[in-house]
């Protein structure tokens, strides 16, 4: 890497749930980023309190913001690429995650998300906060089990 920013960053200790590749200013090898659970929380967590596009009852969702986390692998691309764990994919607006709240989910309602609860990480964002999010075409942006994004 020959930006002067760039750094490497911790290797994970535990079990890996999310690898980021792409445009990105610091790895933690391969030219990639690769996270366990104890490195998102590290980042910071928050909480948000909304609906999901396909639900009418509130919930608390805790976990990293997307924002925060594309500035921790020194994201570079105006694109994200969203994969799940069945190869469903999405790309979504890099200003989505400067414009909303957006978290990477790691906990809904106290619990910690598993790939039976649609996790170990989802996309959740301020449905309830924002009317002009309450589309389809924004509910198709919560990929759940979410294992990798690219930065493009």
């Amino acid at each position: 890497m020959d930006d002067a920013s760039a750094r490497m960053l911790p290797e994970p200790t535990g079990k890996v749930i999310l690898t980021i590749s792409g445009k990105l200013s610091h790895h933690n090898g391969k030219g990639e980023v690769r996270l366990d659970r104890a490195m998102l929380q590290q980042i910071g967590m928050h909480e948000l309190k909304t609906r999901s596009y396909a639900s009418t009852k509130s919930s608390i969702w805790r976990g990293v913001l997307m924002r925060d986390l594309l500035a921790y692998v020194g994201a570079k691309g105006t694109e994200i690429e969203a994969i799940a764990l069945d190869n469903y994919r999405m790309t979504i607006p890099r200003d989505d995650f400067d414009k909303y709240d957006v978290i990477l989910a790691m906990e809904n309602d106290g619990k910690q998300l598993s790939v039976r609860t649609r996790g170990p990480t989802r996309l959740i964002y301020p449905y309830d906060q924002y009317e002009e999010l309450r589309t389809h075409d924004s509910g198709m942006r919560l990929v759940w089990q979410l294992s990798r994004m690219v930065v493009r």
